[in-house]
C-alpha cells in the first residue's frame, strides 16, 4: 500500500489548488517537502526533488502593518514569512528508501550525516515548497476543514470507500482515497 500521493500528482495541481494546500498544510520538523528545481529558465523547465524539513523559521515582516485602515487585524500569514532549513536527499535510490522511513529513522539519518565543518544551511520560503504528503498529514487536512470534519472510512472486497460530507470516494488504495477527497477540498 502507498504511504505518499505520488510527486506528479501534486505537481500537476493548478497554481489555485496549490496555493489552497499550502494553506491547508501545517508543516513540522521532519516534514518531506517538494522542491521544484529550474533545469532551463529559458523553456521554464523544473525537475523536482525532495528534502526534509530540519528547522523552521518565522521572520516577521510588515509588522506596522498589522491592523488595516480600520484597525481591523489582518491575517497572521500577512505578516510573517515562513522559512524551511532542509535536507535534501539527493540520490535517487536513496530516495525512494528515505519516502519511507519514519521520523525517528529520518532524525539519526540527519545526526549522523551533519559535518560541522561545512555550512550546509540550505532554506526555502514555505511559498516556494509543496508537501509530498503521507497518510496522516491527508486525514489531518480533511479534519482541519470544518465543512468536511466528518469523515467515513470502510473497507469491502479489497477496495476503501470514503464518505467525506457527505460525498463518496471509492479506491483501492487508501492514499489515493484519501488524496481524491482533498483534492476535492482546494
Amino acid at each position: 500500500m502507498r504511504k505518499y500521493v505520488p510527486v506528479e500528482a501534486i505537481i500537476n495541481l493548478s497554481e489555485t489548488q496549490k496555493g489552497a494546500l499550502r494553506d491547508l498544510w501545517q508543516p513540522e520538523q521532519y516534514d518531506r517537502i517538494i522542491i521544484p528545481i529550474c533545469q532551463d529558465v529559458e523553456r521554464d523547465l523544473y525537475s523536482y526533488e525532495i528534502y526534509v524539513i530540519k528547522d523552521i523559521v518565522i521572520n516577521a515582516i510588515n509588522q506596522d502593518k498589522r491592523f488595516n485602515t480600520f484597525r481591523v487585524p489582518v491575517h497572521g500569514y500577512d505578516y510573517y514569512q515562513m522559512f524551511f532549513e532542509v535536507a535534501p536527499v539527493t540520490d535517487p535510490a536513496i530516495s525512494e528508501e528515505f519516502a519511507q522511513l519514519d521520523d525517528d529513522t529520518i532524525e539519526d539519518y540527519d545526526n549522523d550525516n551533519t559535518d560541522d565543518d561545512v555550512d550546509s544551511e540550505i532554506f526555502f520560503n514555505k511559498e516556494e515548497c509543496l508537501p509530498f504528503l503521507d497518510i496522516s498529514q491527508l486525514m489531518a487536512m480533511i479534519f482541519s476543514n470544518q465543512l468536511t470534519s466528518n469523515l467515513s472510512i470502510e473497507r469491502y472486497d479489497g477496495v476503501f470507500r470514503c464518505l467525506v460530507a457527505g460525498e463518496e470516494f471509492e479506491n483501492e488504495n487508501l492514499c489515493d482515497l484519501l488524496w481524491e477527497a482533498v483534492k476535492k477540498m482546494l
